[in-house]
């Protein structure tokens, strides 16, 4: 069961890099192509402007999780100042799910409505 401590959070991060590249590919290019500020071609998908949102997700996942290491190594669960991060970051890794859960529910749908049978990357 320890084991599985330090392997949650990993795999929690790579599901939300994959939905995040997923809504970055889907909605994100989709909707700088239809307002003309990007390229309707394969090329855009690698683009390091739109491509660095999903870092940035990343980023801010792992700065969170930093800080809670912080302030469970150095605070005790007493402290108001702990219970309040370790609350935000429930509902932070909460909206993290919904959004995964979201995305991933949304295009598995689009995937049975469009018909296609092959993976685009």
């Amino acid at each position: 069961m320890n084991m599985m401590s330090f392997v949650a959070p990993a795999l929690f991060m790579y599901t939300i890099h994959i939905a995040m590249f997923t809504f970055q590919t889907n909605v994100i290019l989709a909707i700088l192509q239809q307002f003309g500020l990007l390229a309707d071609n394969l090329e855009a998908r690698q683009n390091n402007v739109v491509g660095i949102f999903v870092y940035i997700i990343d980023l801010i996942y792992v700065l969170i999780f930093l800080g809670l290491v912080f302030f469970s190594m150095h605070l005790t669960n007493r402290f108001n100042k702990f219970q309040t991060y370790f609350y935000g970051v429930s509902t932070t890794y909460g909206v993290f799910s919904l959004a995964v859960f979201g995305v991933l529910l949304y295009d598995i749908i689009s995937g049975f409505a469009s018909g296609k049978n092959a993976c685009n990357f």
